[in-house]
């Protein structure tokens, strides 16, 4: 798993790649909890390069989203790859995230919510 991460218009842009399985779950949730402990702001992930997603890699972004809600922040996916789009679907985890094309949409769509940012 490769994760890569920066600052852009007030939010976190977050890019995975590669297995996000058991093995690499917790040390995602751990990189991000750290992320948003330094600096809570909305979170864009960016899933282009995720070839498989597990049900342990779900659950990292399920708590991370439930965990800016709290803090009234967004999280949003965007480029996500066709496998880890169907697998979303099929969990209905469509409907519960803000999936986006691109990134540069998803950056804009978060964006304007935090002017501060």
């Amino acid at each position: 798993m490769q994760v890569a991460w920066e600052s852009v218009n007030g939010a976190w842009i977050v890019r995975l790649g590669g297995r996000l399985d058991v093995s690499k779950s917790e040390e995602l949730e751990k990189i991000l909890r750290q992320m948003l402990k330094q600096e809570p702001r909305p979170l864009v992930v960016n899933l282009e390069e995720v070839s498989y997603l597990s049900s342990s890699g779900i659950g990292v972004l399920l708590g991370i989203f439930r965990q800016l809600k709290g803090l009234e922040l967004q999280m949003v996916l965007c480029q996500v790859s066709p496998a880890v789009e169907k697998l979303l679907e099929v969990v209905e985890l469509s409907q519960v995230f803000r999936i986006f094309d691109r990134e540069n949409d998803a950056i804009e769509s978060i964006g304007s919510e935090n002017p501060a940012g």
